[in-house]
């Protein structure tokens, strides 16, 4: 375990599975000490749907997933330039 995972909080990995002209589907994982949820998300000019983790992520973890996701769509989008990965560590809100 590195000095970042020892820390309270959550990794965030965004893989790019496909492009096309409606936008880019990515592969959506997040990492909470020995615990992963994985889901997809379909991101676009104007589209950020983030399917549901079975079983269900933490409700904290969910939103900075979407919080992330909005914020690669809205760099990206425009330009149609999908970034292969994005690896983020965030911790709870308090």
């Amino acid at each position: 375990m590195t000095d970042l995972e020892s820390r309270v909080g959550a990794r965030f990995r965004f893989d790019r599975v496909s492009v096309d002209d409606a936008g880019a589907r990515y592969a959506v994982i997040i990492g909470e000490g020995e615990a992963a949820w994985h889901t997809s998300a379909r991101l676009g000019v104007g589209v950020t749907v983030l399917d549901a983790f079975d079983p269900p992520a933490p409700e904290w973890a969910v939103e900075v997933a979407r919080m992330l996701l909005k914020t690669i769509a809205k760099n990206h989008a425009p330009s149609a330039d999908w970034p292969r990965r994005v690896h983020r560590w965030r911790a709870p809100r308090a």
